[in-house]
């Protein structure tokens, strides 16, 4: 039997997509077949469904001195999407294995219980503060490496070496926004562009079409046509910060779109974001903002640590 724990107040982690039947993504949103073989074989068991990322079309880049260039160039090539949302494939998991979830859970602790044979974790329910104890045969840590070693602690104590790539390992990603933009209909494909931008000036580095394959016609706020993200560094973190900075950072990214889209552009159905800077179960706790570490993915993250018998990972 097994039982899920999430310190936040939701499932999926990354994976994520606003409430309303929208199917963008606010996380991880592609797969690569070439090499995403363990997550094609998952998506086979569960039934989960991709479609290529759109990329019919012109692109567009930005160039320094903020002059904009049609180039007939694709920004992607293999690249697939889920139908349904990347956070869909969660759901379809967590039916596959009738696994019961308890939201707001945090881990504090991981300890092999009396005996040996069990393991104990305790975590600590948020809607009342209450502590929870639960004991597994095996504990399975799917959590940012820094964060896991900032929040949980582990006794015996981890390997030197693996508690040195957890707390060094810094979160990819963590210091961007995934912003989308949501329009009536996907304007820009009739006018021969795929909806990829990529510009060396702010606010949004890069932009893809983000339309739901299934183009179910939706309208208003939950449009299906949309234009999707990425922003870094400081205009990811002020967009974090909500209020009247995230405010003018949605103005400057409208504007961004004015300059590429043209006048279409400038009158958007909504402008959604998360910026992961400001989620406390994601953001590196050290603010460290690299995105391609020479320690990223370092094996020792991947073997059970002797000390807990093979029951941990």
């Amino acid at each position: 039997r097994v039982r899920l724990l999430d310190a936040r107040d939701r499932i999926g982690g990354r994976l994520i997509s606003p409430p309303g039947g929208r199917t963008f993504d606010f996380g991880a949103c592609w797969t690569w077949p070439s090499h995403d073989h363990e997550l094609a074989a998952v998506c086979a068991a569960v039934g989960a469904q991709t479609v290529a990322q759109w990329s019919k079309g012109d692109m567009l880049t930005v160039s320094s001195d903020g002059r904009v260039h049609r180039v007939a160039s694709r920004a992607f090539s293999e690249e697939r999407r889920f139908v349904g949302g990347s956070a869909s494939l969660v759901q379809r998991l967590l039916d596959k294995a009738k696994a019961p979830v308890s939201t707001g859970h945090a881990v504090s602790r991981v300890s092999i219980a009396e005996g040996g044979e069990l393991l104990e974790v305790h975590a600590c329910r948020s809607a009342d503060g209450l502590p929870v104890v639960l004991h597994a045969r095996a504990v399975v840590v799917a959590a940012p490496p820094p964060v896991v070693a900032s929040t949980i602690a582990f006794e015996p104590p981890l390997p030197a070496q693996l508690a040195h790539a957890l707390a060094n390992t810094p979160v990819w990603m963590s210091d961007a926004a995934k912003v989308v933009v949501t329009f009536p209909s996907p304007f820009w494909r009739a006018a021969g562009l795929s909806g990829s931008a990529s510009s060396a000036r702010g606010p949004v580095r890069q932009w893809w079409d983000n339309t739901d394959p299934e183009m179910r016609g939706a309208t208003d706020d939950d449009a299906s046509a949309s234009l999707a993200g990425f922003a870094l560094d400081d205009d990811a973190r002020q967009l974090a910060a909500g209020g009247a900075q995230a405010v003018e950072m949605i103005d400057r990214i409208v504007e961004q779109l004015l300059q590429l889209f043209g006048e279409q552009a400038s009158q958007p159905l909504a402008v959604h974001y998360c910026a992961w800077p400001g989620e406390e179960w994601t953001a590196d706790p050290s603010g460290r903002t690299e995105r391609a570490p020479p320690i990223f993915g370092a094996g020792i993250l991947r073997r059970p640590p002797a000390e807990y018998g093979g029951g941990l990972l």
